[in-house]
Formats: structure tokens, C-alpha cells, sequence
């Protein structure tokens, strides 16, 4: 060989790097979105029924015409937010085109997030339920630590008459 192509740096090829879609941040908020939507934590509002959007065949809304106004067919939000899901977890389910699912899976970012935007998705009753479920817990916590705190003051001072030392410190409420 000549000197000169021995010289030379060898352009190696980078391997293509691995597209795991479990460690994109959009695939797990999407996954959240659902499991809070049919958990019912996420309600759809009016809004969500009233908001119309131009579709595209991409997903995304159109550009705005001349005065303002998109031209195309119109489809609700909900629908929209609907059919990405469907579309994502059709492509999740195949496994078979990582890049289809990464475009899937921001288009359905994408309507999460503008469902959130404009408000057409708040907490729903499991949310309160979960509230009111916590409060109560709570508050048989407080009562079991001044039941507790009681019977340990009781015994302390039985202990401390008949001459005995102290357990040690208790924490009152």
C-alpha cells in the first residue's frame, strides 16, 4: 500500500443507534394520558366536543387561508385525540416500524397537549375519590398516633409511681 492511503483516517460507519420506544419521554406521557383517561383521573370537557380543527392527512391542522379561515374537512378534538391514540398503539402493537411510531407517537403528543392548552381534558371524579380516600386515611392516622400516644402516656405514669424510669420521649400532636 502507498503511504498515502495508510495515512489516511478511516471513515468508519456509525452504527445506527438503537430507538428503544420505551425510553422516549412521549411514549411514557402518552401512556399516562391513557391510563388517566380510562382510570377516569382525565375527563373530557365540552370543549373537547365543541372544538372543531381542519384535519390533514398528517394529523396536524392546516395552515390558515387568505382571511383566516382553514379549508378541509373538520373533525372534533375529542376525535382527533382519539384517532392519534388508535393510530399510536396500532403502530406500538406491530413493532415493527420504529420511525411510523415515533411520527405516531408526537402526533398523539402533540393533541394531548393541545387538549390541555385549551382545556378540554380536567381531573375527574376518581381524582376527588382519591382525595377523599387520602383525607380519610389521614385522619384514622391522627386518631391510631393520639390513641397510641395516650396508652404510652398511661404507662409512663404507672411506671414513673411504682419508681421506674422513663421510656423516653414522647412526641405529642
Amino acid at each position: 500500500m502507498s503511504p498515502l492511503v495508510s495515512s489516511a483516517p478511516r471513515i468508519e460507519s456509525k452504527p445506527k443507534p438503537k430507538l428503544d420506544p420505551a425510553l422516549w419521554d412521549s411514549v411514557k406521557q402518552i401512556e399516562e394520558f391513557k391510563r388517566k383517561i380510562f382510570s377516569g383521573e382525565l375527563v373530557y370537557t365540552q370543549i373537547a366536543t365543541q372544538a372543531y380543527y381542519v384535519s390533514k392527512p398528517h394529523g396536524f391542522p392546516v395552515e390558515r387561508g387568505f382571511f383566516g379561515r382553514a379549508k378541509g374537512p373538520k373533525t372534533l378534538l375529542a376525535d382527533e385525540i382519539s384517532q392519534a391514540l388508535m393510530d399510536y398503539q396500532q403502530y406500538k402493537d406491530l413493532e415493527y416500524d420504529v420511525e411510523e411510531l415515533f411520527r405516531k407517537a408526537q402526533k398523539a403528543l402533540y393533541w394531548i397537549y393541545n387538549a390541555h392548552a385549551v382545556k378540554a381534558v380536567e381531573p375527574g371524579p376518581a381524582v376527588h375519590k382519591t382525595i377523599q380516600e387520602l383525607r380519610d386515611e389521614n385522619a384514622k392516622l391522627k386518631d391510631q398516633i393520639a390513641e397510641l400516644t395516650k396508652k404510652l402516656g398511661e404507662k409512663e405514669f404507672i411506671i414513673k409511681h411504682l419508681g421506674g424510669t422513663q421510656l423516653g420521649d414522647v412526641m405529642r400532636p
